[in-house]
């Protein structure tokens, strides 16, 4: 190696060691610039909302959900709010609210303190202090919260001075004076109903008067029934409820009949698929639905279900099966299965109120099914709901059905063909009472339900039912229940 090429190659070396120092002392100016900024920024900064007052209403504040409830009156107008919101002095509020906002809807908030924030959601909620049930005796009552009064219908010598009282109020409300201890109705008593620093007096009132349950049709009187499901009943329901009365729809028409006399209405329509004439006669729906609205029960058999498109308690047009055939002979047993939903997700009704007592047969799968009908003639006269899954977007498996069924009519899911594992259809329903209808309703559609089993054919030619007091046992537990809820 010559004299040159050594000179080369200590240059080379000078060169890279000079490159190394300046990445070097590059990199440290950088690095103590990343410190600088770091230590400059303000992470420390108070964000939190330590106060939250609207309309004289502490908000409730919290820092684990980030959330602020607050309640006011019922009434007030929520559009137009301007909060008293206590935050840190350097602390920014956005969007700024306190000078008028809209809080009908949630609204979310940020708190903004250098260079950190935090974020809440405001919930703006009304004070209730409403009944939702009152019940004296268990005798449910009519509750008018525009008039705040309780008017409960009690059967003539019913005994005032000590009534037990039963109420269902907000979770957070308070109830004075304490209904638990029994009350003196001699008289109307003031009820007050507490919340949130907020209160509503309401004036319970006891009507004492003959309370009837109502047998509808057709007919001019119960003697003149001639279809023959229609004419056991009557005759079976005479002769089990003394204060039974044959209602006529002629009679609600020309006004001598007073419904408000009457708790439950049993209308038991075989005759016909179509709902008769008379009975949508403007003045005769709208003295039922009106007896409905008000708290009054209904029982629907058979073609009667179809009547509550008409009254507006059902708005949505489902497909329905619906039977009318002179029937045939049936070599088997008829059942309604109250195990809904089958083996896909089952929901067991067979304790409901209206199948206690009832014979049960229960499945090598589970499933619960009760015999309505024994072999021998059928009619198979069904009203009943059908394709329900597909009509609120879910498969025939798919359980959504069946909640959506449920809160879209308010309504509880009763029965079905027996052997019908998935939510297709639906026999025997419960319609809860709603805002606008206070009443129930048991309404029972399946053909295997008949009151009077033909006496003709080769298979039972005497008619015999051997599961009559099925049939018989359920409209029992279905008067009665409706009768005292």
């Amino acid at each position: 190696m010559n004299k040159m090429q050594v000179g080369n190659i200590k240059m080379c070396a000078m060169k890279y060691l000079k490159l190394n120092y300046l990445i070097v002392y590059f990199l440290l100016v950088v690095f103590s610039s990343c410190e600088e900024y770091v230590s400059s920024l303000k992470l420390d900064a108070d964000v939190t909302i330590h106060e939250f007052t609207m309309n004289n209403k502490q908000g409730e504040i919290s820092e684990e959900n980030k959330t602020i409830v607050v309640y006011v009156p019922a009434g007030t107008d929520v559009t137009q709010m301007s909060p008293n919101i206590s935050l840190d002095t350097d602390a920014v509020l956005l969007p700024d609210v306190t000078s008028g906002y809209d809080f009908s809807q949630p609204v979310k908030l940020k708190v903004i303190n250098g260079d950190v924030y935090s974020e809440y959601t405001i919930h703006v909620l009304f004070i209730d202090l409403t009944f939702s049930s009152f019940y004296l005796n268990g005798v449910r009552g009519t509750i008018d919260n525009n008039a705040n009064t309780v008017t409960v219908t009690l059967p003539v010598n019913t005994d005032l001075t000590n009534l037990v009282v039963t109420a269902d109020v907000n979770e957070n409300a308070v109830i004075s004076p304490d209904i638990t201890l029994g009350l003196d109705f001699t008289n109307p008593v003031e009820l007050t109903v507490s919340n949130q620093g907020e209160s509503k007096t309401y004036t319970i009132m006891v009507k004492l008067q003959e309370t009837y349950m109502g047998f509808l049709g057709t007919y001019a009187d119960s003697l003149s029934i001639t279809e023959d499901d229609e004419k056991a009943a009557a005759e079976w329901f005479f002769d089990n409820f003394e204060n039974g009365r044959y209602v006529s729809f002629d009679a609600i028409k020309s006004g001598s009949v007073d419904l408000s006399q009457y708790q439950v209405l049993w209308w038991y329509h075989d005759a016909s698929p179509d709902i008769p004439e008379i009975a949508l006669d403007a003045e005769v729906l709208g003295a039922i639905t009106d007896f409905y609205k008000a708290g009054g029960d209904l029982l629907l058999n058979t073609h009667a279900v179809g009547y509550l498109w008409p009254m507006g308690r059902i708005t949505n047009n489902y497909a329905k099966v619906v039977g009318s055939g002179g029937g045939w002979d049936l070599n088997d047993s008829w059942y309604v299965g109250v195990t809904v939903g089958g083996n896909l997700q089952p929901y067991d009704k067979s304790s409901h109120p209206v199948y206690q007592g009832l014979s049960t047969v229960v499945q090598g799968n589970g499933d619960i099914w009760i015999p309505l009908t024994s072999p021998g003639w059928v009619e198979d006269h069904n009203h009943v709901i059908i394709e329900i899954a597909p009509f609120h977007g879910f498969d025939y498996g798919n359980a959504g059905a069946y909640n959506a069924f449920r809160n879209a009519n308010q309504v509880e899911w009763l029965g079905v063909w027996a052997g019908n594992r998935d939510y297709y259809m639906a026999g025997v329903m419960e319609f809860l009472p709603t805002e606008e209808f206070q009443g129930r309703v048991i309404a029972q559609g399946l053909g295997a339900f008949e009151f009077n089993k033909n006496a003709q054919g080769e298979l039972n030619p005497d008619g015999t039912n051997l599961y009559q007091n099925n049939v018989e046992r359920f409209t029992k537990n279905a008067l009665e229940y409706l009768l005292t809820n």
